[in-house]
């Protein structure tokens, strides 16, 4: 019989807030996009004001990783499949 090889992968769960430079990662967004749909309030974020970390000392931006995917759930249409889910649920 051949040998037998196990691998294993460590997949590192991502944290509820994170840097906009991880949610560019995290979402396939750019950086720009994501500050345009934090600034409409499509997604949930705040910048730290007393952190100076960020361009020209403004702050570092956090988003919200799961505002994100709701976001993309709501443009796959998937929060209107959900509804109607739980409208027949509750019939």
């Amino acid at each position: 019989m051949g040998d037998l090889h196990l691998a294993c992968a460590v997949v590192r769960p991502w944290p509820e807030w994170l840097r906009i430079r991880d949610a560019v990662d995290y979402s396939g967004m750019s950086r720009r996009r994501l500050l345009a749909l934090l600034r409409s309030g499509e997604i949930q974020g705040y910048q730290d004001q007393s952190d100076r970390r960020g361009p020209r000392g403004a702050g570092t931006w956090w988003i919200r990783r799961v505002s994100i995917d709701h976001y993309h759930e709501r443009q796959a249409g998937l929060d209107a499949i959900e509804a109607a889910a739980a409208r027949l649920r509750a019939s």
